[in-house]
């Protein structure tokens, strides 16, 4: 197993870095973007400009954990490393595709995450450009947007997935990819997302360890999944547990968002009590089942 505290620390690092500047910008940009364009429209017309060009630098294992296989998915032009659950029995499985925190895929991402399969559903943990051995540069929220693009579509082909059902989740900086996902791919049925930051745009810089310049306003607007609320193609879960500093910042964020959304889908924001920013998970994950199992 990859070392527990290093994948927490660099999580807990990405996280609690971006709230500190957020009280006294958190309603600015959060939901509306002044771009004309759909945000697939604009990320075409984009190119995010990295500062370094590197591989996460998060260590990471090799060993599949148990109940899962590795598997590959493409995307663009990237053979890149997933690991899949699929429930016993034939037939058609609903499916999660979970966007796990930090910057590398390990074996504690899927300790969190088995009430998932334990409910019946296939689950996909995808690991991103540059992460893992892939191939690729880590970009924060941005290319890995179109991984986790591809890691649906790839189990929307799969014969042994009911592709009506296929559901998204995530994490801290997962959860936020996700967000952002959730309004770029239709076969996407619900998103919920832990402790994501819908604004990066509002809070006027990024995730520490930004490999962009996180001071250039487009680089974060196309990172902000609180710009895009027009485009949403999904409903939408939102979970965070206030007493966290960090994740008490982001719900202002994803209140203000909720708010004042365009999106013809609904947002719904749920707490979590007596945990901090990278503890949420196990309380998160039951919420998140129930949420998938209803049926509006």
């Amino acid at each position: 197993m990859a070392s527990l505290f290093g994948r927490r620390f660099l999580q807990i690092a990405a996280c609690l870095c971006v709230p500190l500047v957020l009280s006294s910008c958190a309603r600015a940009d959060v939901n509306e973007s002044a771009s004309p364009l759909s945000f697939s429209e604009r990320r075409k017309q984009f190119t995010t400009h990295l500062l370094k060009e590197e591989a996460s630098q998060q260590e990471y294992e090799r060993t599949v954990p148990p109940d899962m296989q590795a598997v590959w998915y493409t995307s663009q032009g990237r053979k890149l490393l997933a690991w899949l659950a699929i429930p016993p029995g034939g037939g058609k499985h609903p499916a999660v595709v979970f966007a796990h925190g930090g910057f590398a895929l390990g074996s504690g991402d899927w300790d969190e995450i088995k009430p998932f399969y334990a409910a019946g559903f296939a689950v996909m943990l995808p690991a991103w450009r540059g992460e893992n051995g892939n191939p690729g540069y880590s970009e924060m929220c941005y290319g890995e947007v179109d991984d986790a693009n591809a890691a649906i579509n790839y189990l929307a082909s799969r014969p042994d997935i009911d592709r009506s059902n296929i559901f998204g989740a995530g994490h801290s900086v997962g959860a936020t990819i996700m967000m952002l996902t959730a309004e770029l791919n239709p076969n996407l049925k619900k998103v919920a997302a832990a402790g994501g930051l819908p604004s990066m745009a509002a809070a006027g810089r990024a995730y520490a360890g930004a490999p962009f310049n996180q001071f250039d306003l487009d680089e974060r607007l196309l990172r902000s999944p609180g710009a895009w609320l027009k485009d949403l193609r999904c409903p939408l879960l939102l979970v965070y547990a206030p007493e966290d500093p960090g994740d008490r910042m982001m719900l202002e964020q994803a209140r203000e968002m909720q708010r004042n959304t365009i999106s013809k889908f609904p947002i719904r924001i749920e707490e979590v009590s007596g945990v901090d920013h990278y503890h949420e998970i196990p309380q998160a994950v039951p919420i998140m089942i129930r949420y998938f199992q209803q049926s509006n």
